[in-house]
C-alpha cells in the first residue's frame, strides 16, 4: 500500500469507522506524534487517548486529503475534518495539514497541524470571537 493509501485507510477507519483497532495496525510501537496536545503522543496507546476525546466531541468525521506531496517515507497532505458535534448535531469544518513518515505500511512518525481552536469554537467550547479575541491581547472570558 502507498503512503496517501496509508493515510486514507487511516483516516476511514480510525475516524469515520471509529475502529480503535486500526491504530495497533497502523502504527509502530515507537511512533512519535506531535501537534496533537502539550506533549507528543508516543505509541499507540496515547494515540488511542486522543482518538477516544476527538470521538466524544464528534460523529460522522470525514478526513479529506485535499493536496499531498511525498518523498522518501514522507507524506505531507494538507485535509478537511468534516464532521458533526457528537451533542447538537451541528456540522463543523476543519481544516489541517499533517506530515506522516510511513514505513513498511505502518505510521512512524507524524507532525499535526490543526486548527483546534476553530473546531472547539465551533463546538461551541469556546465564543465564536475566540480567535480575535485572543489576537487583540484580550483573555478570553475577561479578566
Amino acid at each position: 500500500m502507498d503512503k496517501l493509501e496509508v493515510a486514507k485507510t487511516w483516516y476511514r477507519r480510525v475516524y469515520a469507522e471509529e475502529d480503535l483497532s486500526a491504530i495497533d495496525d497502523m502504527l509502530e510501537p515507537r511512533t512519535d506524534a506531535k501537534g496533537l496536545g502539550g506533549q507528543p503522543l508516543l505509541g499507540p496507546e496515547d494515540f488511542k487517548g486522543f482518538v477516544q476525546g476527538m470521538l466524544a466531541l464528534l460523529s460522522d468525521i470525514d478526513i479529506s486529503i485535499d493536496k499531498s506531496m511525498e518523498e522518501g517515507d514522507w507524506l505531507a497532505s494538507v485535509i478537511t475534518i468534516s464532521a458533526r458535534c457528537r451533542n447538537t448535531g451541528k456540522p463543523i469544518t476543519v481544516p489541517g495539514q499533517v506530515m506522516a513518515k510511513v514505513e513498511d505500511g505502518k505510521i512512524t512518525e507524524a507532525h499535526n497541524a490543526v486548527d483546534f481552536l476553530s473546531m472547539f469554537s465551533q463546538l461551541g467550547l469556546l465564543p465564536e470571537d475566540a480567535f480575535a479575541t485572543c489576537f487583540s491581547g484580550t483573555r478570553v472570558g475577561g479578566t
